[in-house]
């Protein structure tokens, strides 16, 4: 019931692969060629990432002018915010009050 051509196309695959292992390992590995290629192909036409714009520093935020009434201390400017002594009453001021849970829960 099969056509000439493929029993010659089954012919000459079984010239090469005598295993039905041997065909199935080679269709995997046309999948994963396929594969391989257009993720490259992908990969080399990509537009290139745009650079990351350099951060901009903010300015410092004085008491009053925040929600909660100062400016919180960060990794970064922890240093400069403990030697002034209007941010620790602030900080004081505001842990004494109820705003800190309000900021817990990001009210």
């Amino acid at each position: 019931a099969l056509s000439c051509s493929a029993m010659g196309f089954d012919d000459t695959v079984r010239k090469y692969l005598k295993k039905d292992e041997h065909i199935v390992l080679a269709v995997i590995g046309c999948y994963a060629g396929i594969y391989g290629i257009v993720r490259i192909r992908s990969m080399l036409t990509k537009k290139p990432v745009p650079a990351a714009k350099p951060a901009v520093a903010t300015s410092t935020i004085t008491v009053g002018e925040n929600k909660y009434g100062f400016e919180f201390p960060t990794m970064e400017n922890f240093d400069e915010w403990e030697k002034n002594e209007a941010n620790w009453a602030a900080w004081e001021k505001f842990m004494d009050s109820g705003k800190f849970d309000e900021w817990v829960e990001g009210k």
